[in-house]
């Protein structure tokens, strides 16, 4: 979220964006004629919303709040606490977010413990969604794809270990190694970050990132309210599957309301795509060394 403004803003400076910032288009909460926002992710950058400003948020049609919890492994949101009450007060349903910056295992591990310990404190319990944010370039600089991967999988199964299985991966289209990353979880469990100039109903971007299967959009950073500006989401079956459960939920039971399947069906799919994958890899392996020992015999044995 914050690394993709960034760029936003950085690809304006230098004129390498075809179509500046500017021509992002601004819109106010709750205008139909543009993508519906289901959710809505804020951090202490918003720390300027009252009680009436989340019961705005529900009155225009937003289902979900998404806050920021932590970064790194030293700061915690001071105003989660306050945002999640006021949001459950006007029955929005919460989530939350931590963004990320380790660069190898074991910093990966401790920021996740880092993680939870915050949700626990703030009266987030194992039940809540909750999501890596993976966007810092020092998540993957100078590091190959394999090395991004195993620490992302660390993060996740330390996550795991203190009990929060309820877990979702939010990253941007650009993202160096995303194709990887979004591997451990399935897009259906990814929430995936782009920004159109225009987020319109029934557009090319909101199509296209729903075909492909992702769970929720990030489409716009560009929504105001009172003249602040807030994150729009659109969400395609995962938040209204794995928020507002009720304690004790077991994850892999749970149908997504977008695909038709839990996820434990959707794990067993790709379980199968990869036991496939590698029996398809033995059998050519096979047929290459057959074809040796053929052409060996052929060139060494006597008729």
């Amino acid at each position: 979220m914050k690394k993709l403004k960034n760029i936003l803003l950085l690809l304006t400076i230098l004129s390498l964006k075809a179509i500046p910032v500017s021509a992002v288009t601004s819109f106010e909460l709750g205008d139909t004629t543009f993508t519906r926002t289901d959710a809505v992710d804020i951090a202490s950058h918003q720390k300027w919303m009252t009680l009436e400003d989340f019961t705005s948020l529900k009155d225009s049609g937003v289902k979900y709040l998404i806050i920021k919890a932590s970064e790194n492994v030293d700061y915690e949101n001071p105003y989660l606490a306050k945002h999640k009450d006021y949001a459950e007060a006007n029955g929005l349903a919460v989530a939350s977010y931590h963004y990320s910056k380790y660069t190898d295992v074991e910093s990966a591990r401790a920021e996740a413990r880092m993680f939870v310990e915050t949700l626990k404190k703030n009266g987030l319990d194992e039940n809540t969604l909750i999501f890596n944010d993976l966007e810092d370039e020092v998540t993957y600089k100078d590091k190959s794809e394999a090395q991004v991967v195993e620490n992302t999988k660390a993060f996740f199964d330390q996550l795991k270990e203190l009990g929060y299985n309820n877990i979702g991966l939010y990253t941007y289209a650009n993202f160096k190694y995303r194709s990887g990353v979004e591997e451990i979880l399935g897009k259906e469990d990814t929430w995936i970050a782009q920004y159109p100039n225009t987020p319109s109903v029934g557009g090319t971007y909101e199509v296209k990132w729903k075909d492909s299967g992702y769970g929720a959009w990030q489409y716009a950073s560009s929504m105001t309210l009172k003249g602040h500006r807030l994150d729009a989401n659109i969400d395609y079956g995962m938040l209204a599957s794995r928020i507002s459960l009720e304690d004790g939920t077991n994850w892999d039971t749970v149908t997504n309301t977008r695909t038709g399947k839990t996820k434990a069906e959707k794990d067993a799919e790709r379980r199968k795509v990869t036991e496939d994958q590698i029996e398809s890899i033995k059998k050519l392996q096979y047929n290459e060394e057959v074809r040796r020992i053929e052409k060996y015999i052929l060139e060494n044995v006597d008729n």
